[in-house]
């Protein structure tokens, strides 16, 4: 389940409803117009109840309108990805910022988006960032005792995202991110580095060892490691800085082992004259 805090500033002189076109698989839990609690209501031409009304008051100043919905999502598994959507007002949306806070078990890789990143993948102090939120988001206090007012955690891995304008493309706001469950991490990185290794031991019996090793044996080793490598960063999606490392410490190796056999060679040419 995906919970989601929508908050507008909105000047309105005309307008008796604001028209929010939700994503898909959403509930709408609360509803607050100017600090006051509203019911929202179903438009009529979405079967689904993916668009809701909600009656708006007249102020030249602005005040605030703020939803919390909940979005139904696919388990989080072993590996996958996850894809968000803001919701999107029938109102002109001059600029927009968008915080989303992930779970802590996983690694996540660089999220795909239409919008603007400005921050990837930071840890969270709960407690800071709800101040924060809190300050950036201010509100008159709810006028209704019956109202009940959800508070979205604030914690995990935060992604935020920024954009102007961001309701006047065909295309919604949305974000698209991959993960892997962070217990198999280190398996994948140790996938990722023994498939390296079977990579430069096919390059060193390929080239060093044809007469006591057939051509065939280094081509496998070197096409076993070029699928693990693969498995390890498409659909476990490590990092690649372990490998890359390893990589490099193995040709520095295999460079310094080209130059003592050219040099063993010389010397062994230079006492046989």
């Amino acid at each position: 389940m995906m919970v989601t805090r929508a908050t507008f500033r909105i000047r309105n002189s005309r307008r008796q409803f604001l028209r929010l076109d939700l994503p898909e698989n959403s509930q709408i839990w609360s509803a607050f117009v100017d600090g006051k609690a509203e019911k929202p209501a179903y438009a009529s031409d979405k079967k689904d109840h993916s668009s809701v009304l909600l009656k708006m008051i007249n102020s030249s100043s602005g005040f605030t309108v703020e939803i919390i919905y909940a979005s139904r999502q696919p388990a989080m598994s072993i590996y996958g990805s996850l894809q968000g959507r803001l919701p999107v007002p029938d109102m002109v949306v001059t600029r927009s910022r968008w915080d989303i806070y992930l779970p802590e078990q996983f690694i996540y890789q660089t999220p795909r988006s239409n919008m603007n990143l400005l921050l990837s993948g930071m840890p969270v102090n709960p407690n800071e960032e709800l101040t924060e939120f809190s300050r950036r988001t201010a509100q008159k206090p709810v006028q209704s005792s019956q109202a009940l007012r959800i508070q979205v955690p604030f914690s995990g891995i935060h992604y935020a995202f920024e954009k102007l304008y961001v309701n006047q493309t065909d295309t919604a706001a949305e974000f698209h991110i991959s993960y892997m469950a962070a217990a198999y991490g280190k398996q994948g990185i140790w996938l990722s580095l023994a498939g390296v290794l079977l990579i430069w031991f096919g390059i060193a019996a390929l080239a060093w060892y044809r007469q006591r090793i057939k051509p065939i044996a280094g081509i496998l080793l070197i096409l076993s490691g070029v699928l693990l490598n693969l498995f390890a960063f498409t659909w476990l999606a490590v990092n690649t800085a372990p490998a890359a490392a390893l990589t490099l410490l193995m040709g520095l190796l295999m460079l310094l082992a080209l130059i003592f056999r050219k040099f063993r060679s010389w010397k062994n040419s230079r006492q046989a004259e």
